[in-house]
């Protein structure tokens, strides 16, 4: 298997930390990364054996490397084939919506994940039979705003980075929470719902909901604003959808 572009040929398939296999439970498992979905494109770097070492050039990430690359991690070859050269490149998947119907599009594929359970490094929706399917809190964003064409960044922390800081959150915009104690490192990311809802994926052992910001948050988002602390998190709200 030469260094190169590949396409997922299987449904999902998990990236890990190391050449390991995940341990198919919800529990925490610190060595999963991130899944890829059928179709995705990844950059083959090296092999080891039954693995192929990968960046998935269709996730951002910068926090591995301290730059922005494909999210880096390790995958069964058996999970991916080479592209062919008249393949290359990805048609383009954009939903070219206006503004407040692409709002309400990624509020309804978020809603659709809901009872999902939470899975560390998750970006898979939870299916029949005994895979271990499910998402995190960034995967769960990251897949709604792919719904609709839009590549966000993987990670909690990197959409943060990259969206566009903002005032008033409106629906499909996020509510960034960081840290206990250290505000400029981000660790959750929840999804305004409208109508004073969020919805995440609140962490293992949990599935993805929907809830009042009131309830979330200790008050509602109307009186909250950008560097508010919440029990010692720094909360923030970013956009990808600004005008």
């Amino acid at each position: 298997m030469p260094p190169g572009l590949y396409v997922v040929t299987v449904p999902f398939a998990d990236v890990r930390a190391v050449p390991d296999h995940p341990v198919q439970s919800y529990a925490h498992d610190p060595h999963q990364e991130t899944q890829l979905l059928l179709f995705e494109r990844v950059r083959v770097i090296k092999t080891q054996g039954a693995w192929a070492l990968i960046e998935a050039v269709e996730q951002p990430e910068y926090t591995h490397h301290q730059r922005w690359e494909g999210y880096p991690g390790w995958v069964l070859r058996s999970a991916i084939q080479p592209v062919s050269p008249r393949d290359a490149a990805p048609a383009s998947a954009t939903t070219h919506l206006p503004l407040p119907q692409q709002r309400q599009a990624i509020v309804r594929a978020a809603e659709a994940f809901i009872g999902t359970p939470y899975l560390w490094g998750g970006r898979s929706p939870a299916t029949a039979g005994a895979a271990t399917t499910g998402v995190d809190c960034s995967g769960l964003v990251n897949l709604a705003y792919r719904s609709v064409g839009m590549q966000i960044p993987r990670d909690a922390h990197e959409q943060w980075m990259r969206a566009t800081n903002i005032e008033r959150p409106e629906p499909a915009d996020l509510i960034f929470l960081s840290e206990k104690n250290h505000p400029a490192k981000i660790v959750h990311v929840m999804l305004d719902a409208g109508d004073g809802w969020l919805i995440e994926a609140p962490g293992t052992g949990l599935t993805v909901r929907r809830i009042e910001a009131a309830k979330r948050l200790g008050r509602p988002l109307r009186e909250l604003k950008s560097g508010d602390v919440i029990d010692g998190q720094t909360m923030s709200f970013g956009s990808y959808l600004a005008p």
